[in-house]
């Protein structure tokens, strides 16, 4: 047996548990109100559920857990070996450039720098 029942015919008349001393009660319902298993009596319980004016209440499907926000990070910035292209410091040096400067500047400055200042700016 369900732990809640919806009322479906227009008005009904169970027997029910007095909200004062706990005794039982004929208390009228209206249409979708909604008694919980402890609050009827069983027998009351059977006869309006076989009359179709009582019916199990459908519990909601619980909420799907919020998915994990994706956290976009940035790929590992990886200083160049000695001997790689001047190239891949000149794409390294953008990397590292100063808060406000552009990436265009930067690359401009790091194209116009030798291979040997840019690894003795950035670490060779």
């Amino acid at each position: 047996m369900a732990d809640e029942y919806v009322v479906t015919a227009p008005y009904v008349t169970p027997k029910v548990r007095d909200n004062v001393d706990g005794g039982w009660v004929y208390r009228g319902f209206y249409k979708d109100a909604v008694l919980r298993s402890e609050q009827i009596e069983p027998e009351s319980l059977r006869h309006h559920l076989d009359g179709g004016m009582l019916a199990e209440r459908e519990q909601p499907a619980p909420e799907p857990a919020a998915p994990e926000p994706v956290v976009e990070t940035p790929p590992a910035v990886v200083r160049p070996k000695v001997g790689d292209p001047k190239e891949t410091w000149i794409a390294f040096a953008v990397t590292q450039r100063p808060k406000g400067q552009s990436e265009a500047d930067a690359r401009t400055e790091a194209e116009a720098t030798s291979k040997a200042d840019l690894i003795a700016a950035f670490g060779g």
